[in-house]
């Protein structure tokens, strides 16, 4: 699989990031233990795990019996809501149908997601403390963020693994690179395109997009260029993986092009200025093209008008093909 080569800085990023990534692949595997023994026992508030409010109530119903007050103890002050008394009510029974085995392994693993939580965000330090420094790698952060469903995060990973946009000089190389090109099987001239992605190259700047690609799709506004799109290739592949594949590939070239022309997301606003150099650019043009209409209905004036007497000439010379082209060419 190619690499490309980076600097100690953006190497010591890629391995931050990578870090970051693990904590929460872990994180999930828990989540998912956690969701499993909710099923068991008939809780219906997994919404809590995504909270340090939750997770601290869940840590309580291990500990000790669940009131409204030991609540209200835990509660931060700054917040205004109070917690229902559907909750309050699910908690103690989910409380009770758990026995000592299950409230001892709970409590552990909740107490391993609020360690994870803590370090991810330790993690995210490392970026946050590189744009103070670094401003090119800011900038990149900053257009790369202009995009609807692309979070500090998933920028951070895009810019830490393409390292540098000069290495490609195209968008079909970036996005071979990242393993969003089809697979090609060719023997000789026989060449087979099979249409599934090959994966070679770096697998998480593929995780990343693809990751911002469900995210668009899901969350994403309406009128989002790149939601519609995916909309769209669902509809005619029938298929929800291969549509977000496409997308992805989209969103990458679509990356390299802000990369590498310093250019946001948003369109710009039609300005006087914009509109008086769109009008130039496209007089200019039709100048050009009108030159070369021009040009060509001259040389097509130019060889009727001798094709008459070329024709008069090919029959001193005998009727020879070779001699009427040439006859024809040289008199144009």
């Amino acid at each position: 699989k190619p690499s490309v080569l980076t600097g100690e800085e953006i190497m010591s990023l890629r391995k931050s990031n990578r870090q970051l990534l693990k904590l929460i692949n872990d994180a999930t595997k828990i989540k998912q233990r956690l969701n499993q023994l909710f099923h068991l026992k008939e809780f219906k508030h997994g919404r809590l795990l995504k909270s340090d409010f939750g997770l601290k109530l869940l840590e309580l119903t291990t500990r000790e019996m669940i009131t409204k007050e030991k609540i209200n103890e835990i509660l931060p002050v700054s917040s205004k809501r109070m917690i229902k008394e559907e909750v309050i009510k699910a908690l103690q029974e989910f409380q009770g149908r758990l026995n000592e085995i299950e409230k001892i392994s709970l409590g552990n693993e909740v107490m391993q997601l609020q360690l994870i939580e803590i370090a991810k965000n330790r993690q995210r330090m490392a970026y946050y403390a590189m744009a103070r420094k670094n401003i090119k790698f800011l900038k990149q952060m900053k257009l790369l963020l202009t995009i609807a469903g692309v979070g500090p995060d998933t920028a951070a990973t895009i810019v830490a693994e393409i390292a540098d946009i000069s290495y490609f000089p195209s968008p079909s190389k970036l996005a071979k690179w990242a393993g969003l090109a089809p697979r090609v099987y060719q023997s000789g001239h026989r060449k087979h395109v099979t249409g599934r992605i090959h994966k070679g190259g770096n697998k998480f700047l593929r995780r990343a997009v693809v990751l911002a690609c469900q995210n668009i799709h899901a969350k994403g506004h309406e009128s989002n260029p790149l939601k519609q799109f995916i909309i769209k290739k669902k509809e005619s592949m029938d298929s929800y993986w291969k549509a977000i594949c496409a997308g992805a590939r989209k969103l990458l070239v679509m990356i390299w092009h802000m990369l590498k022309k310093g250019i946001t997301w948003t369109r710009p606003k039609l300005t006087k200025e914009l509109t008086a150099k769109l009008e130039k650019v496209l007089l200019r043009k039709v100048t050009l093209f009108e030159n070369k209409t021009k040009k060509y209905r001259k040389a097509w004036e130019k060889l009727s008008s001798k094709s008459t007497e070329a024709f008069e000439t090919i029959i001193i010379i005998q009727n020879d093909p070779r001699m009427l082209l040439k006859t024809l060419i040289n008199s144009v």
